[in-house]
């Protein structure tokens, strides 16, 4: 849905306490416009399948009061290598950067769409941080 139809949609929702929960990138700016007509902070909304943050997008989910899920099978251990190889080097630690989220207070939830159904596999991508084809490590940090 385009954003100027999908604004003031979520602008309702916050005026009536609904949270709303959004998946990909273009949705941390769709919030933060949101949030200048109807302040969604302490909503608890939710922003997941989070790929990759700079540190002002994790100022602005800890300022926003979001809730973070992740998709760590997608976008640690079977796309972790492409990902980092699109954004180069210099960007690898902004890779799900789980560490920068609990660091800034934000709260995190593991996810795994099913695929595995199993959350092990998600904590076990936290922490191992390991893409699956030369099983390097991403993100280390």
């Amino acid at each position: 849905m385009p954003h100027e139809k999908l604004k003031p949609l979520l602008v309702e929702c916050a005026r009536y306490g609904i949270r709303v929960t959004g998946i990909f990138p273009l949705m941390l700016d769709l919030f933060r416009d949101v949030d200048v007509e109807a302040p969604i902070s302490g909503q608890r909304w939710v922003f997941g399948h989070i790929a990759n943050l700079t540190a002002d997008d994790i100022a602005a989910i800890r300022d926003l009061g979001l809730v973070i899920t992740t998709h760590t099978s997608s976008f640690l251990y079977k796309g972790g290598l492409a990902l980092l190889e699109r954004l180069g080097p210099e960007w690898e630690d902004e890779i799900v950067p789980l560490r920068a989220l609990v660091d800034a207070g934000v709260p995190v939830s593991f996810g795994s769409d099913n695929l595995p159904p199993s959350l092990f596999h998600s904590f076990w991508h936290a922490v191992a941080r390991r893409e699956r084809s030369t099983v390097r490590v991403i993100g280390a940090q």
